[in-house]
């Protein structure tokens, strides 16, 4: 258990601390400060130490830029009031919340706020003092900012857009604002009762029993009520609010009264609640189902979709716990996660509107596969979840279906792969054992025939026969190994990636360092053959678009994967504008392989820079059988 460090915790709150904190000598020179004197004078802490207080407060006369934008003027009075109030502090040993200036290092002064103490040492002398020094830049201004404000304030009230009254205990008018005084110009200030009738015309009979101000001026109470004025061919509704002003003693002395001009008001509440009607028919007559929720996760709106999808009516719905509509084996599960939901609404907002899919439950037990969202919203104080909920069953049917035949399409290309390769080997063997044997037997023969012939042109006629055979022979050879390479059936995957780097060179003078990790690397036939052939593909296209004598192939077992890994140093590309895809390439083709790395569940990887070469990753799972 770690012991509390008190020094490490008062040095960390002196340092960190918001008000500005300087130590003295008893003399008055600052021996320690912390950052926000630092930052309050604008000195390095080195240019603080050392110096008298006296030096950062403004002590020359003139005229100073304040932080809070005015200018003070600081005069002897200044200086004779510093020295008063440092001999009172000599004289008492502390002092609190003495106002004044700092002096920063720009010139500017700033309005502080200042309690000084000394220090005592164990003899009781006083060995130095601490200062907390706080920057007030911000109330001075709000200070000021309130003075401007009740200067406004008269002709804020005088300007307002709502009727202001103030209403003596006998229901005189004492004073009116502009706005009163325009929407009823009979009103005035004097001393005849007013009672109610200056806001009706023509006043209503026994007014006093429910007007507002009356009853405030009665129990003391806040009252509000509406009235209609006819003016003209409309008619003007008012809302009054009347609130009573009181003594220290709680005596009614007055009582205010707010009048507010709210026709357009009602006239949007109707619109409103015409919104409102038709928000509810276009909510009852979705396509999707809308199902709310309160807080204990009971089911308190549904509508006609819901109704029909769920096969229960409002009346049986309404009241229930909403994880009747969930499997049986996932409702202990919904009621938690209904909690959650409340619990996170309006701290967790990702919580919300995300699509999600499940299982849902009809009233007959029959399962269905649904999508949703949701979204909270508060109503009178309450907070609802309401969902959006889509029938998916017929979609995810059709998934299935499409996942079946998108596994059918794997498995027969990698039977098309298979019978190809087959095909080729079977060609590829067709060449060598019969055609190639041919040719090497007639090739023999030339060469005895040539022996026996008397002439040199003769000779010369039969050697160019041989030359072309021998042509014929080594281009069948190549034949063989591009259409089925019996290095990779016989020798295994790593040997034939090892063939096709020395061919890179052969071919197109290109040195392909090659590298393995010499590890196992168990893979399907359809898969080695695929990645044998992209590997041919990708060298051909570093010979082809590289411009680069240089490049290396790598290939290592990486977990439950093969790696494959082609590498240059050539061009290489960045234009975003164009995919690498694009390029027209013979073959395989980048798009080509791509596309079977995903099919084999693996991963393609392309990096370039233009410059710096391009790396081509080939990720694909080994052979899961071993």
């Amino acid at each position: 258990m770690k012991t509390f460090d008190k020094k490490a915790f008062l040095d960390k709150t002196f340092e960190d601390s918001l008000d500005s904190i300087i130590f003295t000598d008893e003399k008055g020179y600052i021996v320690e400060t912390n950052k926000a004197y630092v930052a309050l004078t604008g000195y390095k802490k080195d240019e603080i130490i050392g110096k008298h207080t006296s030096e950062f407060s403004p002590m020359k006369e003139g005229t100073y830029e304040c932080t809070t934008g005015e200018l003070v003027r600081i005069d002897k009075t200044f200086s004779e009031q510093l020295r008063t109030t440092m001999k009172r502090y000599v004289e008492k040993g502390k002092l609190q919340n003495v106002m004044g200036y700092q002096l920063r290092k720009d010139h500017k002064i700033v309005p502080v706020e200042d309690s000084m103490f000394f220090l005592l040492g164990n003899d009781g002398e006083r060995i130095g003092g601490v200062a907390v020094i706080r920057d007030i830049t911000v109330r001075k201004k709000s200070e000021e900012a309130l003075l401007e404000s009740e200067e406004k304030y008269r002709g804020v009230v005088d300007n307002v857009g709502i009727g202001i009254a103030l209403i003596s205990p006998n229901m005189e008018i004492l004073s009116l604002n502009h706005q009163m005084q325009q929407w009823f110009p009979e009103a005035d200030v004097s001393k005849k009762p007013t009672c109610y009738k200056t806001f009706n015309n023509p006043p209503r009979e026994g007014v006093c029993s429910y007007c507002p101000t009356f009853k405030t001026l009665k129990d003391g109470q806040v009252h509000e009520s509406i009235t209609d004025t006819p003016q003209g061919d409309t008619t003007i509704h008012y809302r009054i609010i009347s609130s009573p002003l009181k003594d220290k003693e709680g005596n009614i002395t007055s009582a205010i009264e707010i009048v507010e001009d709210i026709t357009a008001q009602k006239a949007a509440q109707e619109k409103l609640q015409e919104s409102e009607e038709k928000y509810h028919n276009l909510i009852e007559h979705a396509n999707d189902a809308i199902i709310s929720l309160n807080k204990e996760g009971m089911i308190v709106g549904i509508n006609k979709n819901a109704e029909e999808m769920f096969g229960y009516s409002r009346e049986e719905i309404l009241g229930k716990p909403s994880y009747v509509l969930v499997l049986q084996e996932d409702r202990e599960g919904q009621k938690q996660k209904v909690l959650e939901k409340f619990a996170s609404a309006g701290t967790d907002m990702d919580v919300q509107h995300k699509i999600r899919e499940g299982k849902g439950l009809k009233k007959d037990g029959t399962e269905l596969d649904i999508e949703f969202s949701y979204y909270f919203i508060n109503i009178q104080g309450e907070l609802i979840a309401t969902a959006i909920i889509r029938d998916i069953s017929e979609r995810k049917e059709a998934e299935q279906k499409l996942i079946a035949y998108q596994k059918n399409l794997k498995s027969l290309t990698s039977k098309i792969t298979l019978t190809e390769e087959q095909e080729r080997r079977r060609f590829a063997e067709f060449l060598h054992d019969e055609i190639g044997q041919q040719l090497f037997a007639t090739h023999l023969q030339l060469e005895l025939l040539k022996g026996s012939l008397p002439s040199a042109k003769d000779t010369k006629i039969l050697d160019n026969a041989i030359n072309n055979i021998k042509n014929v022979m080594t281009n069948s050879r190549s034949l063989t190994f591009e259409l089925s390479s019996p290095i990779l059936h016989e020798l295994g995957f790593e040997k034939a990636l090892e063939w096709l780097a020395e061919q890179a060179y052969e071919k197109y003078d290109i040195r392909v360092t090659f590298k393995d990790d010499n590890q196992e690397k168990p893979l399907d036939d359809d898969v080695k053959i695929f990645l044998y052939q992209a590997v041919r593909e990708l060298l051909t296209n570093v010979a082809k678009h590289a411009q680069t004598n240089n490049a290396s192939l790598s290939v290592k077992k990486d977990n439950s994967n093969i790696r494959i890994c082609v590498k240059d140093n050539g061009v290489g590309f960045n234009d975003s504008n164009k995919h690498p895809f694009d390029a027209e390439i013979k073959g395989f083709g980048l798009f080509r392989i791509s596309e079977r790395v995903e099919q084999f569940g693996g991963q393609f990887e392309i990096e370039s820079q233009p410059n710096h070469g391009t790396q081509i990753t080939l990720l694909v799972p080994l052979s899961s059988s071993v």
